[in-house]
């Protein structure tokens, strides 16, 4: 397997996981445990500050089921992946990857956020 273009298999995996990065930093920026009522002030002040943020994380989390696997398939095709059984192998090693790391950073943000899914 050559690489077709280095730019193409980076740009893939970006936009494959620029979502539930973005949204694992978010959620790691908030505190979520309070221990005084001070901090507790502190952190609802964080956390109205970054309501925007969070608010468009939030209506974005349906994106990533295309933009996950467009990017995988943006990567592939930039690594030159040919036939059938490499396709299901990359999606079968990739998909659930990418689905850990939207998972973990959703967690992570309405975890700290205080609100359930």
């Amino acid at each position: 397997m050559s690489l077709r273009s280095w730019l193409g298999v980076g740009a893939g995996a970006a936009i494959a996981l620029a979502l539930p990065i973005s949204t694992w930093i978010v959620g790691l920026s908030l505190e979520g445990l309070v221990y005084t009522a001070e901090q507790a002030r502190l952190r609802d002040i964080a956390i109205e500050q970054a309501r925007p943020v969070t608010d468009l994380l939030s209506a974005l989390v349906p994106a990533e089921l295309l933009l996950g696997p467009l990017g995988v398939f943006i990567a592939g095709r930039s690594a030159r992946i040919r036939g059938a059984t490499r396709w299901l192998v990359l999606m079968l090693a990739t998909i659930p990857l990418l689905g850990g790391f939207w998972l973990l950073g959703l967690l992570t943000m309405f975890g700290a956020l205080g609100s359930s899914l």
